[in-house]
């Protein structure tokens, strides 16, 4: 298990113990160190802008909240070529209602292909 901040309906955001996610073929799990805090989940409560991507996925909640992250890769399932346990990467997660997956959390499972190294002259400022 791990903690989330999950949208659980249309106007309410809290923590919650979430199942840690496991990588699928072509998917590394990452150890999420930064993420970021959108203009667009502070205004979710007050509804006073909700882009039309989050809007859609509301009507699929709960889903954890969240689109930016830098982290640490730490696992790898098959298919995966271009990156290594221990790479620090960067990226946007794509929400899908599927997984109800953000970046609010301690671990996600991205796709290798959406992910990007961080320069080793970057350090976790």
């Amino acid at each position: 298990m791990m903690k989330a901040v999950v949208l659980v309906d249309k106007t309410n955001m809290e923590v919650q113990e979430v199942a840690k996610p496991s990588p699928k073929a072509g998917e590394v799990l990452i150890k999420v160190v930064y993420t970021a805090l959108d203009t667009a989940l502070h205004e979710v409560p007050n509804r006073t802008m909700i882009p039309g991507s989050l809007l859609h996925n509301l009507k699929v909640t709960p889903l954890v909240a969240g689109w930016h992250f830098s982290g640490i890769v730490e696992s790898i399932a098959g298919g995966v070529d271009n990156l290594k346990v221990g790479d620090a990467v960067h990226g946007h997660l794509q929400y899908s209602s599927k997984t109800k997956q953000g970046t609010l959390t301690d671990y996600i499972t991205v796709p290798a292909s959406e992910c990007a190294k961080i320069p080793k002259v970057l350090t976790w400022m």
